[in-house]
């Protein structure tokens, strides 16, 4: 995994000195490449200063630096690459006003690079086949070069990537063959004139099984932001069957360069598979959480009043679950409502299920019925969660009541019948109440 991500700063604020001196004769120095237009004044440009950030500690800088010079007539008359922080360069150019465009982390191997006679400013370079994402950053300025003793120019480095950090997807069937992410659509590239290609692209990004149905990516990816405000995320599952499940989804807010970003999600296959998520982002000088709950319909929206605790009520739903990632709380609720006995069918269950969730105020976020999961975490706290159904109005779990599941291994409907305190799959039994399980993600 790469490391170029060292320290917590918004934006890599890297100044660059750029010397520069005319005369009628020259003679040309330094180290590094370079490739320019023989003229009358020297541009001497030295690798950016590891300046510090507030906390003291040096900032990163992507090398190699490519280095793009027009005149004012946007002809390319040098181009030239700083090698690392202890390879200043020296160029001769004519006098007049020019445009300096840095780019760092490219060079001839990663990108496809113009020539010196066919670049132009909005020329877009893009990734060689199998290379990777360096971690880009641009700067610009002009300059007018003068027969003067020196001139001084600036250049603010700008970081043009973002990164994900970590993809994580739990509760994945067993048996499943295969998980990956996309994010979709990214700028593919860039130009010299250091503005983004608007062509578009998508990024893959494969998870490996960790055990205890999860899947995980713990992969440093750099990659070009979305080229709208809503990205899309697409989980693709590849069951035993070699069947494979893609569900798309639109992630509410905009996903920018210069953040880190850690994906966290949770299969729920139910009447409709759901997936109960959330995207983090830090900056580098600070820290944003971005929440959003989506299913298959697309991105439901974003909670950001404070959780409820378990034992709580919450808009007509008890909390049984409360889980803390550090970013965000997603909790797990039972709906205080159930209906009256029905066939446990799909047809039945699922038109009694969107009937409960219309007359309900959380018509925005997923429901799923009861699974065997829900049924083992509700039976060890049987007690308890029956009195808290019971104090906020609700149908508890009574003793020889029937309710039907959903089982994601056999694909039915099934009605399990309380039995001393204990959820029994009954042989005979083919109706059942239905009670909808929700999940919440609460931003902090």
């Amino acid at each position: 995994m790469s490391s170029y991500f060292q320290h917590p700063i918004w934006a890599a604020i890297l100044m660059t000195a750029i010397m520069t001196s005319c005369s009628k004769d020259f003679q040309e120095e330094g180290e590094g490449e370079s490739l320019s237009t023989r003229g009358n004044c020297m541009l001497k440009v030295s690798p950016p200063p590891k300046l510090a950030d507030e906390t003291g500690e040096a900032a990163s800088i992507t090398y190699p630096i490519q280095l793009y010079v027009f005149d004012q007539d946007n002809n390319c008359v040098s181009v030239s690459s700083i090698i690392s922080d202890e390879t200043p360069i020296s160029l001769s150019l004519y006098e007049g006003l020019h445009q300096v465009y840095a780019l760092g982390g490219v060079s001839s191997t990663n990108f496809n690079l113009p020539t010196q006679d066919a670049a132009s400013p909005t020329t877009a370079i893009k990734l060689k086949n199998d290379a990777i994402m360096p971690d880009l950053m641009t700067a610009q300025n002009s300059i007018m070069l003068q027969a003067v003793s020196s001139n001084h120019l600036t250049l603010s480095m700008e970081r043009k990537v973002m990164s994900i950090e970590e993809v994580n997807i739990s509760h994945i069937p067993e048996g499943t063959k295969a998980v990956s992410v996309t994010l979709s659509p990214l700028y593919q590239g860039i130009m010299l004139n250091t503005e983004y290609d608007p062509t578009e692209v998508s990024q893959n990004i494969e998870l490996a099984d960790v055990g205890g149905l999860k899947w995980q990516s713990t992969e440093q990816y750099f990659m070009l932001p979305p080229t709208k405000s809503n990205a899309t995320i697409t989980v693709l599952i590849t069951d035993e069957d070699d069947q494979v499940k893609t569900y798309s989804y639109t992630v509410q807010d905009e996903l920018k360069a210069n953040y880190k970003l850690i994906i966290n999600g949770r299969y729920s296959e139910a009447l409709g598979v759901t997936l109960n998520g959330t995207i983090t982002g830090a900056t580098w000088e600070g820290s944003h959480t971005i929440n959003f709950e989506f299913d298959e319909n697309g991105s439901t929206g974003i909670v950001t009043e404070a959780a409820p605790a378990v034992g709580s009520v919450y808009k007509d739903c008890y909390v049984i679950q409360s889980t803390d990632n550090g970013f965000s709380t997603t909790v797990s609720m039972l709906t205080l409502a159930t209906t009256a006995d029905i066939e446990a069918n799909s047809t039945a269950v699922i038109a009694a299920l969107k009937n409960m969730k219309a007359a309900s105020s959380l018509t925005d976020v997923a429901w799923s019925l009861l699974n065997l999961k829900d049924l083992a975490g509700i039976e060890a706290n049987m007690e308890s969660i029956n009195e808290g159904l019971t104090a906020a109005g609700g149908i508890p779990f009574e003793e020889g009541s029937n309710w039907i599941v959903y089982n994601s291994s056999s694909k039915q409907y099934l009605v399990y019948t309380i039995s001393n305190g204990k959820f029994t799959l009954s042989a005979t039994e083919t109706t059942g109440h239905v009670r909808a399980v929700i999940n919440i993600t609460f931003d902090k």
